[in-house]
């Protein structure tokens, strides 16, 4: 079976999950290379709930980071967006993210749960 690629709506639904499901804040958003001193949400005026934009920029500056924090456990995770050709990563154009082993990971749960839905296979 193929499984259509949908870069950009992909991410939109993944960041969606992480502030309405998961109950994440987002907190920064930055080019990789620039640092967090570059604000994305200032440089391009993207409102942090106008999910579609920020998947758009993410991928549009081609390496960002876009930090979740959890108000309620107060802890962070820091996704790091990328296409990377690999046909598993780009499914949801997220190729590394940090995570508190002392915390449920999240990002890793939500990735798992969306890979499968797209691909009607168990990850």
């Amino acid at each position: 079976m193929r499984v259509e690629f949908k870069f950009k709506d992909n991410l939109t639904e993944f960041i969606r999950r992480m502030v309405e499901i998961e109950g994440f804040e987002i907190r920064s958003f930055f080019p990789y290379y620039e640092g967090r001193s570059f604000d994305l949400f200032q440089y391009k005026n993207i409102e942090k709930n106008d999910y579609d934009e920020i998947a758009y920029q993410g991928l549009n500056f081609e390496h960002t980071n876009l930090e979740f924090y959890h108000p309620t456990n107060k802890y962070y995770q820091v996704v790091s967006i990328m296409l990377t050709g690999d046909d598993y990563c780009d499914l949801i154009p997220i190729n590394d993210w940090s995570f508190n082993s002392k915390h449920e990971d999240i990002v890793d749960k939500t990735i798992n749960s969306m890979t499968t839905e797209l691909t009607n296979r168990e990850v």
